[in-house]
This record gives C-alpha cells, structure tokens and sequence, in this order.
C-alpha cells in the first residue's frame, strides 16, 4: 500500500507591505526564502483582497542564516 505524504505546512517567511492599505502582511509559504520563485504571486492579500506580486527586496525577513 503506498505511503500517502503529509500535506505541506504553510509557515511565515517574512512579511510585505501591501501597497493598497500600507499594513505589514506576513508572507505565509511551505517553502524557505531560499527556495522560493521571484516575484512570489499573492493571490489574494489578507489585507486588501487583491493581487500582487511580491520581490525579493520587498520582502522583510529575520536573516537566513540566523543573528549574529
């Protein structure tokens, strides 16, 4: 019988400010930073319900390899 996988989970990568209400949004992703196509599509905006596309640079996040 084979082994079924165990649904992806969604965590917090980072957050973005979305351009229509200038709130901070938490970009939420089964993947790390480093394994992510760019620019991420967001569908639809927790915070205003429209799409956008996220870069790289717009993206505010702890350092990939930890503090210092």
């Amino acid at each position: 019988m084979p082994r079924r996988s165990a649904p992806a989970v969604e965590f917090t990568v980072g957050t973005y400010l979305c351009p229509n209400t200038n709130q901070t949004v938490p970009l939420r992703t089964s993947q790390s930073v480093s394994e992510l196509r760019w620019p991420v599509v967001i569908e639809r905006c927790p915070a205003c319900g429209q799409r956008h596309e996220i870069r790289y640079a717009d993206l505010q996040h702890p350092p990939v390899f930890g503090y210092e």
